[in-house]
């Protein structure tokens, strides 16, 4: 058997909206506010996976993401700014509405 490896993604908005599911793609029509916030709706959702057959045996992977952009009730004035890090520092992204921590880590060397 030959070795080979295939490789396939997908964009799955289009054909997750004609199985029914569309209000999830709608604001304010979509309801997240179970994990989060009532500004959630999914944006897209990509599906992408990969098979590999060689001779010490098989390895298959998919993952699939959602993009969920949030709405905004009030613009807001985007305010630019330079950080310059050359130390070791931590990064910690935090929920400004809910206040759920959903990443923490450390950078040793920038």
């Amino acid at each position: 058997m030959p070795r080979f490896a295939i490789d396939f993604s997908s964009y799955l908005k289009a054909s997750l909206i004609r199985r029914g599911i569309g209000i999830a793609f709608r604001y304010p029509d979509a309801d997240f506010s179970a994990i989060g916030s009532p500004l959630f709706f999914l944006g897209d959702v990509i599906h992408k996976t990969r098979l590999e057959v060689h001779e010490e045996g098989t390895i298959a992977a998919a993952a699939t993401a959602a993009t969920m952009p949030t709405a905004s009730r009030r613009p807001h004035r985007i305010e630019i700014r330079t950080l310059v890090f050359d130390r070791p520092f931590a990064v910690l992204l935090r929920d400004t509405i809910t206040g759920a921590i959903i990443f923490v880590g450390v950078v040793y060397d920038p």
